[in-house]
């Protein structure tokens, strides 16, 4: 006889993740109307946890729902995100359709289920449990307490609320379904005790970037978009005359400029490297930019473009072209820069032109403004007056365009996300139940969308996890109904 699941004993979990010990479950070959439906969840992340809340939210006492975490605590990302301030989600009062653009791979896919439970619904989901939220101006929100605890506390709460069984230190290291009657059927890896097999009627994977189990799903039928990282910082040139005393400028942040990447690639479509001709892309953004050792370039401007560009840049190794306009938005051309400086000329003849930036409304800090004249080939002791027009066109040419070649990529601190994962067109995305095999669900990070920074991810995550506990849910009760026939 198949059990679903020996005793867990609780003593393996902290207090605050601890429940009431399970008592064995027979397989649904032998069920009867009093056993619920048991639902596997893999992975305690977001997505993970989320899912279980609704599942239990929808069906109640009709299923039963354990999450497994392989690490020692649930919700890891969340306790990280934001610089461990929790960036819940993106601003409730954009359009779905603005939403929606923040997500380089996953956008249309997202559409139908974002209109389903969208920031809106996410923001009131959290208030409605105690949490006060805010919106910066960014458009990025945060609990008011600036601390992630709050909204881990939330979610542990409701979760413990809905009776949803929590397991840290649980590894599930294989999935099988029978080819006999479709059970499902798990391998789950303790680290204290022995092994546990257990056999969900309804089977959640929200384990995030997990190269093992996307190559067990794989064997299973789905097609896995292999993963490349996304969001990270970029390396320039250290021998490089535009970019080699840059490094002087570390730490300093620009409120906005203007980048354009220039990537082109090795390969061209689904084939291998250098076995076509290549492709290319040019993608722009304007946002805030922050300069970093080695020389480098951080910030949302050039963490939102390293994502739209991430499979093209890991085709190109990491090398590109980066075109800055240092004033933003404010001048397009070396043309519109040029009268401005001229006019500085005629009137500030005796003073060095290292002083200050002189362009209006262009707030460029002076050790920046100092590096960009020597990159112009002007020492910033030159006085304005003897400064020539044909040095002057240069320096307002590089501040609209100042092009740097990239040799490399960093991490985004601990926030490191992956494109890649379970196909997006293998999935039914208004139930997240998989097309190809039945009672198989995916949520958050597994699957093959990932955001750009400011929530996106995150708001992936409860999205997509409300959907599949929805329709776990459901599923819990029809079941449930039918038995009861």
């Amino acid at each position: 006889m198949l059990w679903r699941l020996r005793g867990i004993p609780s003593v393996l979990l902290p207090d605050s993740h601890r429940c009431c010990r399970w008592t064995a479950l027979r397989a649904r070959n032998t069920a009867t109307s009093a056993d619920p439906h048991l639902v596997a969840v893999v992975g305690g992340g977001a997505a993970g946890v989320f899912a279980a809340i609704r599942a239990k939210q929808v069906a109640g006492d009709r299923c039963r729902v354990m999450v497994f975490e392989a690490g020692p605590e649930m919700l890891p990302k969340v306790r990280i995100s934001g610089g461990g301030r929790c960036n819940a989600q993106q601003d409730p009062q954009k359009t779905i359709s603005d939403i929606a653009k923040g997500y380089p791979r996953g956008s249309r896919e997202l559409l139908g289920p974002l209109h389903r439970f969208s920031p809106a619904d996410t923001h009131q989901w959290f208030t409605d449990r105690g949490v006060s939220l805010k919106t910066e101006a960014d458009g990025r929100v945060f609990p008011t307490t600036d601390k992630s605890e709050t909204i881990i506390s939330c979610l542990l709460s409701a979760a413990r609320q809905q009776k949803v069984e929590l397991y840290t230190k649980h590894k599930v290291t294989n999935m099988e379904r029978s080819e006999e009657d479709g059970q499902w059927s798990i391998a789950v890896k303790r680290s204290s005790s022995s092994d546990l097999q257990v056999a969900p009627s309804s089977l959640l994977v929200a384990c995030g970037s997990s190269r093992p189990l996307w190559s067990v799903v794989e064997g299973l039928g789905h097609h896995v978009i292999p993963p490349v990282p996304s969001l990270f910082t970029l390396r320039l040139a250290k021998d490089d005359a535009e970019t080699s005393l840059l490094e002087q400028c570390a730490g300093i942040s620009m409120q906005s400029v203007r980048m354009r990447l220039d990537v082109v690639s090795h390969r061209e479509g689904g084939g291998r490297r250098g076995k076509s001709g290549g492709g290319s892309v040019k993608l722009v953004d304007e946002g805030p930019m922050l300069i970093t050792q080695g020389p480098g370039l951080s910030g949302p401007v050039t963490l939102r473009l390293s994502a739209f560009a991430a499979r093209h840049l890991h085709e190109s190794a990491y090398e590109c072209a980066v075109t800055i306009n240092w004033t933003g938005g404010a001048f397009k051309s070396g043309d519109q820069v040029l009268p401005q400086l001229m006019v500085a000329k005629d009137e500030l003849t005796m003073k060095a032109l290292g002083t200050f930036c002189p362009l209006q409304n262009v707030p460029i800090p002076r050790r920046l403004w100092r590096v960009l004249l020597e990159v112009s080939d002007i020492p910033p002791t030159m006085r304005w007056a003897d400064v020539s027009k044909a040095k002057l066109r240069g320096l307002a040419e590089r501040l609209v365009a100042h092009r740097m070649r990239v040799v490399g990529k960093g991490a985004f601190k601990e926030e490191f996300t992956t494109s890649g994962g379970i196909r997006c067109r293998d999935i039914n995305w208004k139930t997240m139940e998989s097309k190809i095999l039945p009672n198989l669900y995916f949520a958050g990070e597994f699957v093959d969308v990932d955001g750009i920074t400011g929530g996106y991810n995150l708001q992936s995550a409860w999205t997509t996890g409300w959907i599949a506990g929805e329709a776990i849910g459901r599923t819990a009760l029809m079941h449930s109904s039918d038995d009861r026939q």
